[in-house]
């Protein structure tokens, strides 16, 4: 558990990568008008552009939870929870959103290169993972606020495991195959976006499952207030979060806000590593996945 100045220093840590991640969604974008893409690309920058905007709603007020009495504080106390909250669930929205469709992309391409058929289950099985853990998130967030109640808290984190085992299982196929492609920039960004992905699902996974079931077990029999000012059961919908300053010295968990902060890294980088290239007379400019397997396997012929 840390104090208010370490709270403060990864607050600040937080607002300069959300400041980078932003200019970097803005070249991106840029970008794609200008030079070569996989259409994948182009969809998750505009996606990327979109979670920096709700990653701002969520962070500019951080909260962070009292280690020894459960109850949340936030650095300046001025931001409503109905607004930090369901930016929030936008946000993971988005970011799901994101991983599917390059997972997707991913799949597909290299089964068109190695000529095999795409396991659609495969697919199926991510996104209905994926929404799973938004539905949790929205419901269990809005009874977060509703009732005001603490174990809201850790119902929200245990539904973030399942899609994060599949994005880990979709990414472990994944590493099965693309030991079978040719070596070239396609394959070579494939692998740096799969180790990304595998660190942020395991993060959630290893950081989420113990800080959860433990609370959801002590919180079960008794509901404890978020808010201290306010009954348990009352609505805090429209509340703000008390600031720590002030409070005294407070013993915090910074744990799930560093699970997100290496979250958004991740994802920065999987976007960040892809080079573009001006397009040639002749050639489009955006790519299908199937355009790129083939194109992976035609290069690969030549080469041989």
């Amino acid at each position: 558990m840390f104090g208010t100045n370490s709270a403060c220093i990864l607050y600040g840590a937080m607002l300069v990568s959300l400041l980078l991640w932003s200019c970097f969604s803005v070249r991106l974008l840029w970008q794609l008008k200008r030079f070569q893409h996989e259409e994948w690309h182009a969809r998750a920058a505009w996606l990327f552009f979109g979670y920096c905007i709700l990653e701002f709603l969520r962070i500019m007020d951080s909260a962070f939870t009292d280690s020894e009495t459960g109850i949340i504080y936030s650095i300046w106390g001025v931001v409503p929870w109905w607004l930090r909250n369901y930016s929030w669930a936008l946000r993971d929205i988005i970011m799901y959103r994101g991983i599917c469709i390059y997972l997707e992309h991913a799949v597909v391409w290299t089964h068109s290169c190695l000529g095999g058929s795409v396991p659609r289950k495969l697919i199926w099985m991510l996104k209905v993972s994926c929404y799973f853990g938004n539905g949790v998130f929205i419901v269990s967030v809005t009874k977060f606020m509703a009732e005001n109640d603490q174990f809201w808290t850790p119902c929200v984190a245990m539904g973030q495991v399942p899609p994060n085992i599949a994005v880990a299982i979709v990414c472990y196929y994944l590493y099965r195959k693309l030991q079978n492609v040719p070596d070239c920039e396609e394959s070579r960004h494939a692998i740096i976006v799969n180790m990304a992905l595998l660190v942020a699902a395991f993060s959630v996974v290893c950081v989420f499952t113990p800080w959860a079931v433990p609370r959801m077990q002590d919180l079960w029999t008794r509901q404890l207030s978020v808010h201290p000012g306010i009954p348990s059961g009352s609505s805090i919908l429209f509340s703000t979060a008390p600031s720590f300053f002030g409070a005294g010295d407070r013993q915090l968990d910074l744990s799930l806000e560093l699970v997100e902060f290496t979250v958004g890294w991740c994802g920065f980088l999987g976007l960040n590593c892809r080079s573009l290239c001006a397009p040639v007379a002749g050639e489009p400019v955006v790519y299908s996945s199937e355009e790129v397997g083939q194109l992976v396997a035609r290069n690969a012929k030549k080469l041989s």
